[in-house]
């Protein structure tokens, strides 16, 4: 048989109430941590070191975002890297390719000589982001002759705005 205390109900009602709106509240501002997955490609370049490699679309209604990318050329190690001439650099475009697509960022920067194992970095407001239905190329000129390139982008899906998409 329960005892009836005089006013521990309402202490329990009025918890149940704050707790339900704390509960509320944390899902409205859950920090929204992206799940950044590392994804690799790879392509072959051809006798002038050129390559173009397909990394995807954006799904339509989202955006996707890149916080890291690098990119490795097989037989090359950071102690013994590819040396590029001034005319090599690769690129990631929104849209198709070097020639039709618009180039979003590059290696090296400033101009100077590309060196392979390479890695670029974005955060906060520096981050790639494609948005739905945008293709994702990236693209290497005069890089290491008929060599694998592997290239992994590290990246999340968000909502157009840039909200990250967490279910």
């Amino acid at each position: 048989m329960p005892i009836d205390i005089p006013g521990v109900s309402d202490v329990i009602e009025a918890l149940d109430k704050l707790f339900g709106k704390m509960h509320s509240k944390l899902d409205e501002i859950r920090p929204m941590v992206p799940v950044a997955i590392p994804i690799p490609y790879n392509g072959t370049t051809d006798s002038n070191g050129n390559l173009e490699i397909n990394i995807g679309r954006a799904p339509v209604g989202k955006a996707f975002a890149i916080g890291r990318i690098v990119v490795i050329a097989d037989s090359y190690t950071p102690s013994s890297p590819f040396t590029g001439s001034t005319s090599s650099w690769f690129g990631i475009f929104s849209g198709r390719g070097q020639n039709l697509g618009t180039l979003r960022d590059f290696q090296p920067y400033p101009p100077s000589l590309l060196y392979l194992p390479a890695v670029s970095e974005y955060s906060g407001h520096n981050v790639l982001y494609f948005n739905g239905g945008e293709e994702i190329y990236f693209g290497m000129t005069a890089g290491p002759v008929s060599k694998n390139i592997t290239v992994i982008v590290t990246a999340w899906m968000t909502d157009q705005a840039g909200k990250v998409m967490v279910d």
